[in-house]
């Protein structure tokens, strides 16, 4: 399975992040607190990885986080109702 849906399944399960109005609210302690079986080095390597530019209004299959601030990020809603979806 991929990490990507690893990660996702958390976010829709409740069990990685918080809720808002916008989607749901994940930080990189967090994703690691969640995951102590994947390396330190891929979780700090993998949210960056799958973050939009700047700008960037429309996710792709590989980037569908925003940046909130250093090490926060979040999923939104559109994101989730995709990946429900499928």
């Amino acid at each position: 399975m991929k990490i990507q849906h690893i990660f996702l399944d958390a976010v829709v399960n409740g069990e990685l992040g918080s809720f808002d109005d916008r989607g749901a609210i994940v930080t990189l302690k967090e994703f690691e607190q969640a995951f102590p079986d994947i390396k330190p080095q891929l979780i700090n390597e993998y949210l960056p990885s799958v973050t939009m530019a700047s700008g960037q209004k429309t996710q792709l299959d590989n980037k569908f986080l925003s940046c909130i601030c250093k090490d926060v990020y979040r999923v939104g809603t559109d994101v989730i109702e995709a990946y429900c979806a499928n």
